[in-house]
């Protein structure tokens, strides 16, 4: 019982920390300039990458690099699921061209990358994002804002086909930023919407974890959830506004373990 409750006390102490991250870094929104969605645009696309082997595995990383007249490059990163859920996270960073080498071979030593077109990303992203609406589930809450990078790219210029769901039905994988709630109230959406053999799912259970998670509150839940985006803006990055009022975000001083946070998942 004593472990459970330290457990407990954990998730509660990490909740109120993500809170006062996105507080602060609301307050620095209002102080800040960053680029602005015209400059976005007409910045040239750099790279494109798929972190993961997202097409056998359904969930990987699919990112877009564009380089600013500055020299900085601004990377929208999504970590998409294609089986279920569609966009689970998304985030935008400015950052130098050393950073976002450093990002690109965090990304390659961690998993299988390889490099694909601006058009295939938006298909595959937006394709996700239309198959997880069916059943309910809208796209994180940053991916609005990060999908600016890929604004002005033709998704009908991609001739990949790509199917979602697996064996015809969608599959639903509990991951590790998702609380025993969080399954939950997934499980029980796609019972709604698909009936009870309309889906797959698997869930991972820890003791533990569900210990702790029977006190949480629903933004506590949200929040497990959202550990990929939240984990980076608390501790490398600072939203900053453009001109349309949507966020983009740039860099901050990078502590130890920054790569093994943004790609736990």
């Amino acid at each position: 019982m004593a472990r459970d409750e330290k457990r407990r006390q954990k998730a509660l102490a990490r909740k109120k920390a993500r809170k006062q991250a996105r507080h602060q870094g609301h307050q620095s929104s209002a102080r800040s300039a960053g680029p602005s969605k015209s400059a976005i645009r007409n910045a040239p696309i750099h790279e494109c990458l798929c972190g993961g082997e997202i097409l056998k595995e359904g969930m990987g990383h699919l990112i877009v690099t564009r380089r600013l007249p500055t020299g900085e490059f601004v990377c929208g990163l999504f970590l998409v699921d294609i089986y279920c859920l569609g966009v689970k996270d998304a985030f935008t960073r400015v950052m130098s061209q050393h950073q976002y080498e450093e990002l690109k071979a965090g990304i390659i030593r961690r998993m299988p990358t390889s490099t694909v077109t601006p058009q295939y990303v938006r298909k595959l992203t937006e394709g996700a994002v239309a198959y997880a609406r069916q059943f309910g589930f809208e796209p994180h809450r940053n991916y609005k804002p990060a999908s600016l990078i890929f604004d002005d790219v033709d998704p009908a210029e991609c001739h990949d086909e790509f199917v979602f769901g697996k064996d015809g039905k969608p599959f639903y994988t509990r991951g590790p930023g998702e609380n025993q709630l969080r399954a939950n109230s997934i499980v029980e959406q796609l019972t709604r919407r698909c009936g009870p053999d309309g889906f797959h799912y698997m869930l991972s259970i820890d003791a533990a974890d569900d210990a702790a998670d029977d006190d949480l509150d629903e933004d506590a839940m949200d929040d497990e959830s959202d550990d990929f985006t939240e984990d980076i803006l608390a501790s490398t990055v600072t939203e900053t506004p453009t001109e349309t009022g949507e966020p983009v975000e740039t860099e901050k001083a990078k502590p130890k373990g920054f790569f093994s946070r943004i790609f736990r998942k």
